[in-house]
């Protein structure tokens, strides 16, 4: 028989324990709190359990076809109370990879000729 996982089997204290041991939680959204329109059991107790113990939360989501604010008006319909600065998408991360980590030049100005191909001399 496979043992016994050490935290979250209904033990308060171990529970306690497991959550006192992190200051920010992720949490995936689709199939996690939720699923399409469905809110999952449990999910808007436990999130206000650990913001009202001072945990922070984010929530996370591989879904690039919305924004951030889209998915805080989603949050907010289900009845979880969110900032938009707690959602992070695969689109979102992905820029903020781009602009602070490969630091990528500017695009260079386009020059004259190729700013007005009228003016070229063929």
């Amino acid at each position: 028989m496979a043992p016994l996982p050490k935290y979250l089997t209904g033990d308060k204290e171990g529970i306690k324990k497991f959550i006192d041991q992190f200051d920010v939680f992720l949490f995936d959204c689709d199939g996690v709190l939720w699923s399409g329109d469905h809110l999952f059991e449990g999910t808007v107790d436990t999130l206000e359990m650990l913001r009202s113990k001072g945990k922070q939360l984010v929530f996370v989501t591989n879904n690039s076809t919305k924004s951030r604010a889209d998915y805080k008006k989603k949050l907010d319909a289900m009845g979880i109370p969110a900032k938009v600065d707690e959602v992070f998408s695969s689109s979102y991360s992905a820029a903020i990879y781009i602009s602070r980590i490969l630091s990528l030049p500017p695009p260079a100005a386009p020059s004259s000729s190729s700013a007005n191909p009228a003016s070229s001399t063929n």
